[in-house]
C-alpha cells in the first residue's frame, strides 16, 4: 500500500501485488480501504510525516478512494467493485521491454461523500 498524494484533498491508496489474475482482487483491494478509514489516525500522522502537516490536513476523508493495480482483472473482480459500490478504480497495467509502461483503467466506481466521524 502507497498513501498517493493526487491533491486537492482527495485521498487515494494504491495497491499493486503481484498474483492477482489467480485470486482476483476484491478480497484484499475493499479490506484495504475499510483499513485506512478504521485506522485514520496512524494513516494520518504517516501522512504528516512524509507530506508534511499542511498536506495532512486536505485529506477528504469522506471520500477515499482505493486504486487496484494488476496485470488483470476478471469478470467477478469488475462485477464486485460495481456491486460493492465504493471508491475503487481496477487499474491494468502492461510492461513492454525493461522500463515502458501501459494502464489502463478497467472499472472507476465514484460513491457520493458521505460524513465520517472525526
Amino acid at each position: 500500500m502507497i498513501p498517493e498524494d493526487k491533491g486537492a484533498g482527495a485521498e487515494s491508496e494504491v495497491v499493486q501485488r503481484r498474483g492477482w489474475p489467480e485470486r482476483g482482487c476484491n478480497p484484499p483491494g475493499p479490506f484495504c480501504l475499510t483499513w485506512l478509514t478504521d485506522h485514520r489516525a496512524e494513516f494520518q500522522l504517516l501522512l504528516r510525516e512524509r507530506l508534511g502537516v499542511a498536506a495532512a490536513a486536505q485529506v477528504l476523508w469522506s471520500a477515499p478512494r482505493l486504486i487496484c493495480v494488476a496485470e488483470s482483472f476478471t469478470r467477478y473482480d469488475v462485477h464486485a467493485v460495481r456491486e460493492i459500490q465504493r471508491n475503487i478504480d481496477l487499474v491494468r497495467y502492461r510492461c513492454f521491454g525493461r522500463e515502458p509502461l501501459a494502464l489502463e483503467t478497467v472499472v472507476c466506481v465514484t460513491s457520493p461523500a458521505k460524513e465520517l466521524p472525526s
